[in-house]
């Protein structure tokens, strides 16, 4: 094909890649008005996601966090760093509801 055509090609893969990515991360970070004054946390829990970043931040390692915080995975860490590089590139980033 063409230079335009894998140049579109390769737009899409990132554009399906980058959801899949949106998609994984909105299924466990949500924001509720109603828990911790709507800031950005770990569904299911109150933990808000700047305490993953602060406690990675401060040098914990993904299983010490989990042992801090039994009811985080590390599945849950991985979704707060994608979410934080996400508002780290100045885009909007929508949440699900929690409820």
């Amino acid at each position: 094909g063409s230079a335009r055509s894998q140049s579109r090609q390769l737009r899409e893969a990132y554009r399906l890649m980058k959801e899949k990515l949106v998609t994984s991360q909105n299924d466990r970070i949500v924001s509720d008005p109603t828990i911790q004054h709507g800031r950005a946390c770990i569904r299911g829990t109150r933990i808000p996601v700047a305490v993953v970043l602060d406690n990675l931040a401060a040098g914990l390692s993904p299983p010490e966090i989990v042992a801090s915080y039994p009811s985080l995975t590390e599945d849950d860490i991985r979704a707060a760093v994608s979410y934080a590089a996400e508002l780290a590139r100045e885009q909007i980033v929508p949440l699900a509801s929690a409820r």
